[in-house]
């Protein structure tokens, strides 16, 4: 199953790019359009858990980055089809595991910058900061950190 995903993510980056590369807004959107209905036979899951495999593989931070400022500019990010969410998740999550220590800390102030009332309560072995998921909530919506925790396990 990761296996074809990543097929399927591989041949609608090269379709996209190409797109992009021509300029042609209209096929760019019509190919994010066809990667979605493509993906609609994989759950969430399966999906999340694929794009990973293929950002290992194939992705480096700037194509990553690349795939995520697309996603915002045709206004996928605000979705609420669970098979967008899976996407967007994928990339976020690829982004943040790709990331330099300089990326990272950039990630972190733009948190502090645009969320300026959230407030770290600690910080996981590795120096990275903790946030309330009640807090969370307050800022991104209660449904977005309910849905992510509960993809993960987490209480």
């Amino acid at each position: 199953m990761k296996n074809r995903i990543t097929e399927l993510m591989t041949q609608s980056m090269k379709q996209i790019s190409h797109a992009i590369d021509n300029e042609d807004v209209e096929r760019e959107k019509q190919s994010w359009m066809s990667f979605f209905e493509v993906l609609r036979v994989f759950s969430p899951e399966q999906i999340e858990e694929g794009m990973g495999v293929a950002f290992g593989k194939y992705g480096n931070i700037q194509v990553i980055a690349l795939f995520l400022e697309r996603l915002m500019k045709f206004g996928f990010n605000r979705s609420r089809d669970p098979i967008i969410e899976a996407v967007h998740m994928a990339v976020w999550e690829a982004l943040y595991t790709h990331a330099s220590p300089e990326l990272r800390q950039t990630l972190s102030d733009g948190l502090r910058r645009f969320f300026p009332e959230l407030k770290p309560v600690g910080s996981d072995s590795e120096g990275e900061l903790l946030y309330s998921a009640s807090d969370l909530a307050k800022v991104v919506g209660e449904d977005e950190v309910r849905s992510y925790m509960e993809k993960r396990n987490l209480s």
